[in-house]
């Protein structure tokens, strides 16, 4: 098995530290427009809600037990089994995975995995995950996907996961879909819907505005 252990005295670090970026961010409002026009308190507020849910690792057990649920019987995926009766708010045990980190390309290209399949699948699973189930990995970089054999992808580490309602995803839906087809008026009627706004809007430059950089970074190279 591999065991995650929480830290002595880390909850309270987190705490000081938190509260001390609050007071920066109140003060940052209070002198620059900027600040204000990002919501730097509401930022460092959603910030604290999702760490101080990393600090119970019972939370992580069943972000994976979850996932897992979500991708039952896909063989492109494999999320590491959580032995529940062992885990506490501190500890985390679960299933010992060996695979080869997927920035390592030059051992996989070496030992015969399809790089092509691997990215696939792995935008995929992404898309699935957020627009099928409203449920997706919050963190998803290099030190928390594998790669075993057969082009499986294993996902680690769910202390950070993010949800999407039904109306969230049908805007990211649409959003997609008007990327594709070019529609500006859909693309910003998609975006309008995923965000927060104070007061009125200018739509038609909004339009405007996702209409160049649409032009400008679509025909880009990667």
């Amino acid at each position: 098995v591999a065991v995650k252990v929480q830290r002595p005295e880390v909850e309270n670090i987190i705490k000081l530290d938190l509260d001390i970026m609050h007071r920066l961010a109140m003060q940052m409002e209070r002198r620059l427009p900027e600040a204000r026009q990002i919501n730097a308190t509401g930022l460092v507020r959603e910030f604290a809600s999702n760490l101080k849910k990393e600090l119970d690792l019972r939370i992580e057990a069943n972000n994976m037990s979850n996932y897992a649920h979500n991708f039952t019987g896909d063989t492109q995926i494999h999320i590491p089994t959580v032995y529940h009766k062992l885990c506490t708010q501190r500890v985390l045990v679960m299933e010992y995975v060996e695979g080869i980190n997927i920035s390592d390309v030059e051992r996989l290209t070496s030992e015969g995995y399809d790089l092509s399949l691997i990215a696939k699948r792995n935008l995929d699973i992404l898309l699935r995950s957020a627009l099928e189930y409203g449920f997706f990995h919050a963190d998803p970089h290099p030190g928390n996907l594998l790669v075993l054999p057969d082009n499986v992808i294993c996902l680690l580490d769910f202390g950070m996961v993010g949800s999407l309602s039904l109306r969230q995803r049908e805007s990211l839906a649409r959003l997609a879909y008007g990327i594709s087809n070019g529609d500006e008026k859909m693309m910003t009627r998609s975006l309008l819907g995923l965000t927060e706004q104070e007061g009125m809007v200018n739509v038609e430059s909004v339009e405007a505005d996702i209409s160049e950089i649409y032009q400008q970074y679509l025909y880009g190279p990667f």
